[in-house]
């Protein structure tokens, strides 16, 4: 494991902790940086609250999308009575237009 990679387990600040929670939002955090942000959260009084409220958020609106995106696919389907009486006009305008 390279000096870096070390160093930032072992001494992430609460400003690039934060960052790092933020940017996980967006892409995939490297392992080296989610195990950071972790170990930071253990001992960090101030960023653990921070991660748990993003994490929250996260799932939340993911929820949230996943419920809207349904709804809409519902939004545009025609209700059984709607498709039968559409039905009859067709069958009905059908009719007129054979004699």
């Amino acid at each position: 494991m390279a000096w870096s990679a070390i160093k930032m387990l072992l001494a992430l600040k609460c400003e690039e902790s934060t960052r790092l929670v933020s940017e996980a939002l967006d892409r995939e955090l490297p392992a080296v940086e989610r195990w950071a942000v972790r170990l930071h959260a253990v001992s960090c009084r101030s960023c653990r609250p921070f991660r748990r409220q993003v994490i929250f958020l996260r799932e939340t609106l993911q929820q949230r999308f996943a419920l809207e995106s349904a709804d809409s696919n519902d939004a545009f389907r025609l209700s059984d009575e709607a498709r039968t009486r559409i039905a009859r006009v067709i069958a009905d305008r059908a009719s007129e237009d054979s004699f």
